[in-house]
């Protein structure tokens, strides 16, 4: 099974570790259930956002700890090219990314807590769950 994670899943995770996401990405980690699916532009994404002022302030670990972390996640997942172009999420088009990384890594599953992107609900057999949802599947 594979899926794409929204930035959002990634900093949930962090912030509260205990909570659905968080064990979405430990059962990646440290149980491989599932294959997770990054492209470059998602992983930009990810550190960008892990360094807003307003998230810093949740997370423990320093900016040379986020880094890494980026870093493990893009090395565990597989990295597709990200040069395919869609044109699905007119609510926020830079969310299309999810999307073509899902449809060129052949994801099942689009994991995310945005609106923009849930409302899709599925898109060429390519699910798009909250992390609970997502959970059960896992088990």
């Amino acid at each position: 099974m594979r899926a794409v994670l929204d930035a959002n899943i990634y900093v949930s995770a962090l912030i509260c570790p205990e909570g659905p996401p968080g064990r979405i990405l430990r059962r990646f980690v440290d149980q491989h259930d599932f294959e997770l699916i990054v492209s470059p532009s998602i992983l930009r994404e990810i550190e960008v956002v892990l360094f807003y002022p307003k998230i810093r302030k949740y997370l423990k670990a320093g900016p040379d700890e986020v880094k890494s972390w980026v870093l493990s996640i893009g090395m565990l997942a597989t990295i597709v090219r990200g040069n395919l172009a869609v044109n699905v999420v007119t609510g926020d088009p830079a969310d299309n990314k999810y999307i073509a990384a899902a449809l060129e890594g052949s994801a099942h599953y689009i994991v995310s807590g945005d609106h923009h992107l849930l409302q899709i609900g599925e898109h060429q057999g390519i699910w798009i769950l909250p992390p609970s949802p997502f959970l059960k599947i896992l088990k």
